[in-house]
């Protein structure tokens, strides 16, 4: 099931004042001086301004419907020759070749769903990796509001889209305090003249709130040693006060997996 098929349309639009991270991975990815491969690429947000910088980038996802996003995009940019985009899930991908940076943006890691799916994502992506190679990833600090989500259909937005249709997007939220589970419903009204409801899509998403020390302890099962962790993009200290958990991670080269 695509999980983001009912929104790909308005994704971008929606999240547009989501810009913090990309000068960070752009200078992670500058700096590891070798090809990217970027995980849960979405709509190419990401990917395309590590490509304009120079990197090589290779980007996965599980959602058709993101990906022919990206792909719009990168044809637009005419980057055709610096990424690459593939379907496939972070859990299970293979795609016979390694990189020097891996990096999972905007709370990709949040779609494993269980501790097992968090170790099995890192162990596959610690084989994607040249020897020495990086792993960066963020992740919300979860705080006391976001572990009470329990809200009604609340109004996301009004956008114009590319064809110049309106939409209107609604979103619900349920969290699942024993399982760190945090459940999304969206619902996305397309408008026509006079108001009217022309088209009714309706979707579902599921992510989990892990905790920074819940990622260290998946890094470390599945061969990394964590080295960096910041409490933003801007590459500040992890406080109290935080509110993303990025981090940073190498692959190690000699390793025994825990039991």
């Amino acid at each position: 099931m695509d999980e983001y098929a009912s929104i790909a349309d308005v994704y971008d639009l929606w999240s547009a004042d989501m810009t913090a991270d990309v000068p960070f991975y752009v200078s992670e990815a500058v700096a590891a001086k070798g090809p990217v491969l970027e995980v849960g690429v979405g709509t190419g947000r990401v990917a395309v301004a590590m490509a304009r910088a120079g990197a090589e980038v290779v980007g996965i996802d599980v959602s058709p419907s993101m990906l022919t996003r990206a792909k719009d995009r990168v044809d637009r940019e005419e980057l055709d020759g610096r990424i690459s985009l593939v379907e496939a899930d972070m859990r299970t991908v293979d795609l016979g070749r390694t990189f020097a940076l891996v990096v999972l943006p905007y709370r990709v890691f949040c779609h494993a769903l269980t501790t097992d799916e968090q170790v099995q994502t890192l162990t596959t992506l610690r084989n994607h990796l040249q020897p020495g190679g990086r792993l960066i990833l963020n992740v919300p600090i979860p705080r006391a509001e976001d572990l009470d989500w329990r809200d009604g259909l609340r109004f996301e937005g009004r956008f114009t889209l590319d064809d110049g249709g309106t939409a209107v997007l609604w979103r619900q939220a349920d969290y699942e305090p024993g399982t760190q589970l945090l459940h999304f419903r969206f619902v996305v009204d397309h408008v026509g003249e006079g108001g009217t409801i022309t088209d009714r899509v309706y979707g579902e998403s599921t992510v989990r709130q892990p905790s920074p020390g819940e990622i260290d302890h998946a890094l470390h099962r599945a061969g990394f040693d964590v080295v960096d962790r910041w409490g933003w993009f801007d590459r500040r200290p992890v406080t109290a006060e935080g509110i993303e958990y990025v981090v940073g991670a190498v692959r190690v080269d000699h390793w025994r997996r825990d039991s």
